[in-house]
């Protein structure tokens, strides 16, 4: 009977030990999602989390699909392409930058379509240098941050 009841208790200890062990699951909706990062598996008393695109290696981008004149985009913090698929030519298209990037982020922009007329802007605090006026269908163009000044420049 001891010996009974000894595995039963190691058997419930060994279903709770595994259920504080497992890992849940979360949805992800999109690149915005933050996950929690435990460095060398040691929690701390303050959070540290990583956009979903860092922590999978998955680049953020954003589809407009069939866009229509006038249309504009601004980039979200872990968002680096963003795509679009019009009928045909566009004009008056505005992309903006994202409010908090990172040293070395990129933002690249691709149609399918030419544009005949991209604004480009900064976000509040930062600078463009080499923006492009228009698109070329086909033909993506980037732009990366340094944040030693705060600016954008246009990089292959």
């Amino acid at each position: 009977m001891k010996k009974l009841l000894a595995f039963g208790a190691l058997a419930l200890l060994a279903t709770s030990v595994a259920a504080q062990n497992t890992v849940p699951s979360v949805p992800f909706s999109d690149v915005n999602t933050l996950i929690p990062v435990v460095p060398q598996g040691a929690a701390s008393a303050k959070t540290v989390t990583a956009p979903l695109p860092v922590v999978t290696g998955v680049h953020g981008y954003a589809n407009a699909l069939a866009a229509v004149t006038a249309w504009t985009h601004t980039f979200s913090n872990a968002e680096e392409y963003f795509m679009m698929q019009p009928s045909g030519t566009l004009a008056n298209g505005t992309i903006i930058t994202a409010p908090s990037p990172g040293d070395g982020q990129r933002e690249c922009f691709f149609s399918t379509q030419t544009q005949s007329s991209i604004t480009w802007t900064a976000n509040t605090g930062q600078t463009l240098s080499g923006a492009p006026t228009a698109g070329v269908a086909n033909t993506p163009v980037c732009m990366i941050y340094d944040k030693a000044d705060a600016a954008w420049y246009r990089s292959p």
